[in-house]
C-alpha cells in the first residue's frame, strides 16, 4: 500500500475501493459487448451449397442459402475486342448521347442470371433515326434483384463500371438479337411487343459505353485494358464527341 493510502481514513479507503470496483465492472461490460458484436463467421460449406443451388434451381434458390448471393460474369468484350472507336461506330445502328433515367432488373428466363433494362433518354443522335427527346430501351447483362423474403441476388460484370442514373453517356447500340430477347421473361417480351418497343444492346458489350460529362474527361465503362479504353479514357469529352460527329459526316 502506498503512503498516501496508509494515511487515508476508513471512509476515504472505502471510496477508493468503490472507484476501483466501478472500473473493473465497466471493463468487464465492455468485454462482454465486444464478444456479442463480433462479426459472424461464414457457415462452413455455405458457398459450395449456394453454388449447387444456383446450378439446380437458379439465383432465387442460391439466395435462400446465402441471403445475398453475388456472382460475376464475363462480358461480350471478353470474346471479341473492338480495335478502335471507328469499328464501334460502323458496327452500331445507333450512336447517341443520352442519360439512363430508369433501371429495371429481371431474372433471365432460366433464372440463372440477371439482365437490367435501361430506359435511356436521348439528348443527341450522332448516328441513327431516334430523335432527341426519344426513349430507347437497352437490355444490359448484370444487375441486382431483391426477393420478397428479404434475400437478394446480384450479377456483376467483370471490369464494368456500372452507369448511374442521370449521367451523360455515349451509347453505341445494336438491335438486340434473338438470344438477348429470349433471355427476358416471357411476360416482359409480351409487354414490349404490345407497346411496339424495340430493344437494343451495347455494341461489343461494355466497350460500347463512354461517360461524357459536359465539361470533363471521357471515362470508358469497360475494362481499362480494352483498346478503346486505352485510346480514349481521359480524353476531353468535347473532343471525343467531335470525333464521333466527324465519323458521322463521312457517311
Amino acid at each position: 500500500m502506498r503512503d498516501d493510502q496508509r494515511n487515508q481514513t476508513p471512509r476515504q479507503l472505502w471510496r477508493t475501493a468503490t472507484r476501483l470496483m466501478a472500473v473493473v465492472v465497466v471493463w468487464c461490460a465492455a468485454s462482454v459487448v465486444a464478444v456479442h458484436t463480433a462479426p459472424q463467421m461464414p457457415v462452413d460449406g455455405q458457398a459450395e451449397r449456394a453454388e449447387e443451388a444456383w446450378r439446380t434451381g437458379g439465383l432465387r434458390e442460391a439466395a435462400r442459402i446465402a441471403a445475398t448471393y453475388v456472382m460475376t460474369e464475363t462480358d461480350l468484350s471478353d470474346v471479341t475486342v473492338a480495335a478502335d472507336v471507328r469499328s464501334l461506330f460502323v458496327g452500331s445502328n445507333l450512336v447517341a448521347v443520352g442519360q439512363i433515367i430508369d433501371k429495371t432488373p429481371y431474372l433471365t428466363a432460366g433464372a440463372r442470371s440477371i439482365r437490367t433494362e435501361w430506359t435511356v433518354s436521348i439528348l443527341e443522335t450522332i448516328k441513327g433515326d431516334v430523335e432527341p427527346g426519344g426513349i430507347v430501351t437497352v437490355s444490359a447483362n448484370g444487375g441486382l434483384v431483391s426477393f420478397g423474403d428479404g434475400t437478394s441476388a446480384e450479377v456483376k460484370i467483370d471490369g464494368r463500371n456500372e452507369p448511374p442514373l442521370g449521367e451523360r453517356y455515349v451509347f453505341f447500340l445494336q438491335a438486340a438479337d434473338e438470344d438477348a430477347l429470349s433471355s427476358l421473361p416471357q411476360e416482359r417480351r409480351t409487354e414490349l411487343r404490345a407497346q411496339g418497343r424495340t430493344v437494343s444492346v451495347l455494341t461489343q458489350g461494355s466497350e460500347g459505353l463512354f461517360q461524357v460529362p459536359l465539361s470533363g474527361k471521357v471515362r470508358a465503362a469497360g475494362r481499362p485494358t480494352d483498346l478503346v479504353a486505352i485510346q480514349h479514357s481521359g480524353e476531353d469529352a468535347a473532343e471525343f464527341l467531335s470525333q464521333l460527329r466527324a465519323l458521322a459526316a463521312e457517311r
